[in-house]
């Protein structure tokens, strides 16, 4: 069920014993990305569901902005990662394993509902968006496919890499909802280092 968005109001009020990670991330230009990327959010269009739905979305963008700090993302990549973390399962039809969700997602994204936030993205910016999306629920191996198939000029591609490998470590560090987070397919040492704060976050949101 769709409700009240509930990250902001956690990173406003804290935990009772608040996880270190947050000290350096409170009141940075990632939490402030953050915050714009929770006001403009779409929460009426995203999947509807217990597993991928509204609570998955929201805590793949907190862990995605952790993680665009880890990695120094310039500014304009961690709104392109904030976007497609808030986006990347809006294309699915069921909570099973599907890895064609992701390819689904960016076609919604192109459908016409999500004009406003494509408008806001540069040509390359708005490629790079659409193919991390797609990319996201398939093989490492197809990423140059995904990077071809939504015209990344050639010259932004390790851009689009590293932003697509961000959103992977991301969504998978919400694994730990699922019980069955393997950090060995992480692909950055710092998202490594956030497995114990993904799972104290999930039991955090859990108990709102």
């Amino acid at each position: 069920m769709r409700g009240r968005i509930i990250i902001p109001e956690l990173l406003a009020d804290g935990w009772d014993t608040e996880p270190p990670v947050l000290a350096a991330f409170r009141g940075s230009d990632y939490d402030r990305a953050l915050q714009e990327a929770f006001k403009s959010l779409r929460v009426d269009l995203l999947f509807e569901s217990g597993i991928h739905g509204q609570g998955h979305i929201e805590r793949v963008l907190l862990l995605g902005a952790l993680i665009a700090q880890r990695e120094a993302l310039p500014p304009a990549d961690t709104r392109v990662l904030l976007l497609a973390c808030s986006y990347h399962d809006v294309g699915r039809i069921h909570d099973g394993r599907d890895e064609a969700h992701g390819a689904r997602s960016a076609e919604c994204l192109r459908g016409g509902a999500f004009d406003r936030e494509l408008a806001a993205q540069s040509g390359p910016e708005r490629a790079i968006l659409l193919a991390a999306i797609a990319a996201h629920s398939a093989s490492g191996k197809r990423r140059m496919e995904f990077a071809l198939r939504y015209e990344v000029p050639e010259a932004e591609r390790p851009r689009y890499a590293e932003i697509a490998k961000c959103l992977k470590d991301a969504d998978n560090l919400d694994r730990v909802r699922l019980g069955d987070l393997d950090p060995s397919r992480l692909r950055h040492a710092g998202s490594r280092a956030l497995v114990p704060f993904a799972e104290a976050l999930f039991e955090e949101y859990e108990g709102r």
